[in-house]
Parts: structure tokens; sequence; C-alpha cells
């Protein structure tokens, strides 16, 4: 069948509308339209009366525009999203585990989704890495988890498999060049180790590679608050693979030598703040993880820059990757479908961006992202390496613990600086062996 011009424009029309494109809730001028179809006037009018005529929009007297009917959308949406599934409007309470200290960002998306669905109301509890295994687990509908705990949750069976709800909400694929995690799970977020750069002390050339940052540690300029693990893990790459390595060996070192320097000057190692050192512009550089974008104020006295941390040869660096899943007791699974993907969904994922908390998974949100954080690396930067260092949050912890401690100890000993980074590779060769721990 043919379909002739004023409709394939009515159709682009009506997908932009129910996308929520037009921001200012009117559609912009005849002739810009005209210009972006390239038709002539009177066919873009018969389009957009056509819109009308489906109560879409209403065509405002003379020259003041053609309003959208919010409403409408709204209604239509949730039509669109109920269509095929077993969703029965009735009253609902999800509850969904976030993590302790969001509670507040998350607030506003929840907002937002308990617009879209009255319905449905929304519980957000405080919760822990722990809470996820223990009993405190079937409380929850929604949980949020950090993909080196995947395995783990599956081990334990808490996920619910979504494979039989992949057809019953027809949502239109989001952009968010990342697949899902085994049919259990739906990507939210990334958090990547980066560089805040005080870009008024330094030459628009300064990379921050690994001479520059040595300079800087050896003069106090430098801050850092990446823990032991994630420390080294940033530069030699997957752990479990590569951490144990002999030839890695020399990269370990030369990590741990810049670490001992830093913690020699006196700076910060380690900590869940912006250090006042970088807020006040004494520190160049600080590196840290991109969740704390967020919490830099606003009004510095300078200018800085985002990058990502400097790597050895081309390993790339270890982002984490946070995903949302449906609690296998969710007593509301539909719904907890349903809020899984509004999280992720490109409405969401802006307003994550806006907040700057942390790096959306959707492509489109990721541009605003850059833009509100000053941001000079690209999405497919971070998600080129491992996007979990496959440790359970316990055995992580637990390797945390012995890293900090045999640091400490050689510190005491004077133990030599090969010696304690051969030590902690080979303990951290013991728990890549153990598969419960994972």
């Amino acid at each position: 069948m043919i379909v002739v011009k004023y409709e394939k424009i009515c159709q682009s029309l009506r997908e932009e509308i129910m996308a929520e494109r037009f921001s200012n809730g009117k559609l912009p001028p005849l002739s810009m339209l005209s210009c972006l179809y390239q038709a002539n006037p009177a066919t873009v009018s018969k389009a957009i009366k056509q819109l009308e005529a489906e109560g879409l929009v209403q065509c405002g007297p003379g020259s003041t525009g053609t309003f959208i009917d919010i409403d409408k959308v709204r209604r239509l949406q949730k039509q669109q999203l109920f269509s095929r599934s077993n969703f029965h409007h009735k009253p609902v309470l999800l509850r969904y585990s976030a993590p302790f200290g969001t509670i507040e960002l998350y607030q506003s998306l929840i907002d937002d989704f308990q617009n879209l669905y009255p319905s449905i109301a929304v519980d957000l509890l405080d919760s822990s890495e722990e809470e996820l295994f223990d009993g405190a687990n079937h409380e929850f509908d929604v949980i949020q988890f950090a993909m080196r705990n995947l395995s783990l949750l599956k081990k334990h069976n808490r996920l619910l498999d979504l494979t039989e709800f992949n057809d019953k909400l027809p949502i239109a694929e989001n952009r968010l060049g990342l697949a899902t995690a085994d049919n259990l799970a739906v990507p939210f977020f990334i958090n990547t180790p980066v560089m805040l750069i005080n870009a008024d002390k330094v030459d628009p050339t300064w990379k921050g590679n690994w001479n520059e940052l040595e300079i800087l540690a050896r003069d106090g300029r430098m801050t850092l608050n990446l823990g032991p693990l994630p420390f080294f893990g940033c530069w030699v790459g997957q752990p479990r693979e590569q951490f144990s390595r002999t030839e890695n060996h020399e990269r370990l070192l030369r990590a741990f030598k810049l670490l001992l320097l830093l913690q020699s000057t006196g700076a910060e190692v380690g900590g869940c703040r912006i250090p006042k050192e970088f807020i006040c512009g004494d520190s160049i550089a600080f590196l840290t993880m991109s969740s704390y974008l967020r919490d830099i104020p606003k009004g510095l006295s300078f200018r800085y820059r985002v990058l990502t941390v400097p790597r050895f040869d081309e390993h790339a660096i270890i982002s984490e990757l946070s995903l949302n899943a449906i609690n296998c007791n969710s007593r509301h699974p539909v719904e907890s479908y349903l809020l899984i993907r509004y999280l992720s969904s490109f409405r969401a994922q802006q307003k994550l961006a806006q907040y700057k908390f942390a790096i959306p998974i959707n492509i489109e949100a990721f541009a605003t992202y850059k833009q509100q954080t000053n941001s000079e690396f690209s999405y497919d930067e971070i998600t080129s390496g491992s996007l979990s260092c496959f440790l359970s949050y316990f055995a992580m912890l637990d390797f945390e613990y012995y890293n900090a401690s045999i640091i400490k100890r050689g510190l005491v000993d004077g133990t030599d600086y090969v010696k304690v980074v051969s030590q902690m590779q080979r303990h951290f060769a013991e728990y890549a062996a153990l598969e419960d721990l994972r």
C-alpha cells in the first residue's frame, strides 16, 4: 500500500509526541516543520489536522501555535504499555531497594514514575549489599545491585527470570548499548574511575598520564579516594583474569609506589567525599569514582575537566555496572517489570544524567551527562573494558581489608615493595579460585 506523504508526516509527528520529544508542550512552527519534512505547508498542515482529530494536539488561535495535549499523551502511553500485559489497574505497592544514601536522588525518578502510573505506589527502602543475600530480601519487589554480585544472587535464586515478561509490555527498545544480563536484570547506570583536573592550573594539552601524575604526587598536588583494589584494578584491567599474572607485577609495583607516594605527602587515600584540597584549588588532580561527581559544589573558583584515569598499555579500566532486577518473591512481578524498564528508559535516564549521579546507560542521555559534568570521555571508552571485577561484595571487602593490612604491615616492617605486591597477587589468586566468594 502506498502511504501518501501527509500520512508519513503525521506518523512521524505522532511518534515524536508520544516520546515527548517536544519539551515546551508545543509543536515547532509550521515553517520549521515544512523545512524538516521537505514538504509544502499545506501538506504539513493536513497532517497536523489529523493529529488534532485524534486529540493529540490543539491548534491555538492565530499565531499562538499548536499545543500538545499532555494528559491525552500520558493516557495513550499507559494504554500502549498495558495493552498486552496482565496489569489490572488495581492499586499496588512496590518496595524498591536502593543503596544507602541515594533515596533523595531517586525520589524524583519515582515521583515521575508514579505520575505516569498513579495506581502503582513505590516505597524506596535503604538497603545494604548484605541485605540482598539474607532473609530481609523477601521484602523487596525490585532490587538494585552491582554486576559483581550477579552470579551470587543467581546461585541463591534471588532473581526472577524476565523471559516471560519480554513480550507482555510493548515498550519501545531503549538505546542502551548494553544487553540485559542473562535475562535476569536490566542495566541502570555505570560507575567508573575518573580524574578531575583543575583546568586553570595545567596547560590545555595536559593529559593526566602516568608521568604527569607522579610529578603531582611528589609535589603533594594530587588526591585520591579509590580504595586499594579499585586503585590497582584501574590500571591492570580485569582482576580475576589479570591481577595475579606475573607479567602484571611491574604495573602493580608502579601503582603501589604511587599509592605510597601519595600517603607520604599526607594525601587522603580512601574517604567518601570530594576533598577540600581539590575544592579550594590546592590539588591539581583528584582521582575518584564517577558517582562522586554529584558532590562537586556549584560555583567553584576554577574550571575543571573530567577524564578517565590513565592506564597501562592497552588495558582498559574497570567500570562497575549497576542493575535492577525483580526479586524472585515479588508480589507484583508485572508492575515490578514496568518499574525497571522505566528506570532504563530515556525519560528516566535523562533525569539521572541531570543529577550527575552516575553515567547513564542510555546512549542519548549520556550526551546530557557529558555536558553536565564537563566529561571528555566517550560512551565507548567506558564500556570497552570490563563492567565488573567479578568478585562478590564479600570477597572484595575482605580483600580490601587484606590489602590495607599488608600495606600497613609492610610500611611498619620496612618490607620491600616487590614482596608486598607479590603477597597481594598470591592472596588474590587464592580468592579468584574460590567459587563461593563470587
